[in-house]
């Protein structure tokens, strides 16, 4: 059974993970148009595996992780008029005050 601690630091290292996350990605978010730029999700994509690597995600969900962090490529279903940023998707700090 988890303890309080246990749930605290749980909490804290998910925080830490989605700034780091958020710092990956912010330079590409700011980019004009960089959900439709394949070169830009590419590299996204690899900056956000490697900070999941980093911390200790297990191989088989780093792919998955990844992908919904980074949201919908180019031609994939996206929410009419919401380019969801992957810095809003991961860090809750940031939430959607871009």
């Amino acid at each position: 059974m988890a303890t309080r601690e246990d749930s605290r630091a749980y909490g804290e290292a998910n925080r830490d993970l989605a700034s780091l996350l958020d710092e990956a990605v912010a330079p590409f978010t700011e980019l004009v148009d960089w959900w439709q730029k394949d070169d830009v999700q590419r590299q996204m994509s690899s900056r956000i595996k490697r900070q999941l690597r980093a911390s200790g995600v297990a191989g088989d969900a780093v792919e998955s992780l990844a992908a919904d962090i980074r949201g919908p490529r180019q031609g994939e279903d996206r929410p009419m008029n919401e380019p969801e940023t992957c810095a809003a998707a991961a860090s809750p700090s940031r939430g959607g005050d871009r």
